[in-house]
């Protein structure tokens, strides 16, 4: 799914730099979203907790 993401973004605009803004509840899988995009495969990862 995120390669047809990534085919579309690329024939509409090339190779420009894009900044994403990502917004979700907690433990919505954010991250995991993230590292799968960066680096191509999944994570397990320790959710945040916030400030204590």
């Amino acid at each position: 799914m995120g390669q047809t993401f990534r085919k579309l973004f690329d024939t509409f605009f090339g190779n420009t730099e894009m900044r994403v803004v990502m917004l979700g509840l907690d433990a919505a899988g954010k991250t995991t979203v993230l590292y799968k995009l960066h680096i191509g495969e999944v994570l397990s990862t320790v959710p945040t907790i916030g400030k204590l």
